[in-house]
């Protein structure tokens, strides 16, 4: 029988009484009570996480997350029995349908690279990440649906995709300029519902570092209901991960929310042709696009230029002599 998620173990256990002072609660691991997924009074879904007490934590109560440490609760199953034990409770303070639906999804990514039973001194270093995606979730970072969309396919298309997401946003200094990279090696991700090729660069994004080589990976996009959502892609990609690499599966959903922010729950289901999206796939170097002269980035008075290129007017890259350049370029010029 194959393990039930989360979501699915919580939506196992029926209504929890108003006014009981036990939680409803499941085995994430039919063996184990390591991980126990409840539902409280409010019929809201806590995580219980086995915890070793090691020093006095206050309760942090945010705006979606409420998180107690090394508490002693009462749990019943769904078969009556009624076990207790000292865990920390993670609370979704939320009944929202779609915000259900992240929490389970980020705290399956979470849980995965916990070691349990585990101090609670180190689980509070471990949720300060958890407590940032949530936070992220109330932020309007600016990124768009069909943005995230076309670096989650990009992902989806490489060699070897837990290499892609190691190689995503890795390093802060270049992060606001290119998507991925390793070393002095960047892949940028443009796409388009147009039906020509054209994209928005900044100048600073379309003169790098002389030491830099940077690939445009350039897609064209057409909107689909019936098409790939960034839900399926996020889930193929995280199965992906799991096999390979669980300990990018926190960091994979951190950049997504991050990406979209108070966006992301209504737009995960957002949705594109993929066929035609990986047929009108193709790679430019950012030496050979259309572009303003490098001499405006000194000028006195000007700053954050921004313009739209056609790469109609320039040629694709050859992908052989690119991918013997660096592996990065491997990976996504298949």
């Amino acid at each position: 029988m194959p393990k039930r998620s989360i979501q699915q173990r919580y939506q196992s256990l029926g209504k929890v009484r108003k006014n009981s002072t036990a939680f409803k609660g499941a085995r994430l691991q039919q063996r184990s009570k390591k991980i126990i997924v409840c539902k409280n009074s409010g019929q809201q879904p806590v995580i219980l996480i086995k915890t070793v007490r090691t020093g006095i934590h206050s309760k942090k109560i945010l705006r979606n997350l409420e998180i107690d440490f090394s508490q002693n609760y009462k749990i019943e199953t769904i078969q009556d029995q009624v076990f207790q034990g000292v865990y920390t409770s993670i609370t979704l303070r939320s009944n929202d349908d779609a915000m259900m639906r992240v929490f389970f999804q980020v705290m399956e990514s979470f849980l995965k690279n916990l070691v349990i039973p585990i101090k609670d001194d180190d689980l509070e270093i471990k949720l300060n990440k958890l407590i940032e995606i949530f936070q992220n979730l109330q932020i309007d970072t600016g990124g768009t649906p069909q943005g995230l969309w076309a670096e989650l396919f990009l992902i989806s298309l490489s060699k070897n995709i837990s290499q892609s997401v190691e190689y995503w946003h890795q390093d802060e200094n270049t992060a606001s300029l290119y998507d991925f990279s390793k070393g002095n090696y960047h892949v940028e991700v443009k796409s388009t519902l147009s039906k020509f090729r054209k994209h928005g660069f900044s100048l600073d994004q379309s003169h790098p570092n002389k030491s830099f080589t940077v690939v445009i990976a350039s897609f064209l996009l057409e909107k689909d209901d019936q098409g790939t959502s960034i839900d399926d892609l996020m889930k193929k990609i995280k199965a992906s991960l799991k096999k390979s690499k669980p300990e990018l599966l926190i960091k994979f959903d951190d950049i997504c929310i991050k990406t979209l922010g108070n966006k992301f729950k209504d737009s995960i289901h957002r949705a594109f042709n993929e066929k035609y999206a990986e047929e009108e796939l193709l790679f430019f170097d950012i030496e050979d696009i259309p572009n303003i002269d490098e001499l405006y980035l000194f000028e006195s008075g000007i700053s954050k230029v921004k313009f739209t290129s056609d790469l109609g007017f320039a040629s694709p890259v050859k992908k052989a002599e690119y991918k013997k350049k660096s592996q990065l370029f491997r990976n996504f010029l298949v």
